[in-house]
């Protein structure tokens, strides 16, 4: 029982230090790479058209 305890607090914490941190994103048409948040602009990109973005880990 303190284990499972433990593991979720753990857990917890390590949601709330992700919670406000930047994500790297990568666009798979053009490669360009934005830190942000949230999701960029899916417009303005260079291959043509809208962005295509992934989180990029």
């Amino acid at each position: 029982m303190i284990l499972c305890l433990t593991v979720l607090l753990v857990l917890g914490i390590a949601a709330l230090a992700e919670a406000g941190m930047a994500k790297h994103w990568l666009c798979r048409k053009c490669g360009q790479r934005v830190s942000k948040e949230s999701m960029p602009s899916l417009s303005g990109c260079k291959a043509g058209g809208t962005h295509s973005w992934v989180v990029d880990y």
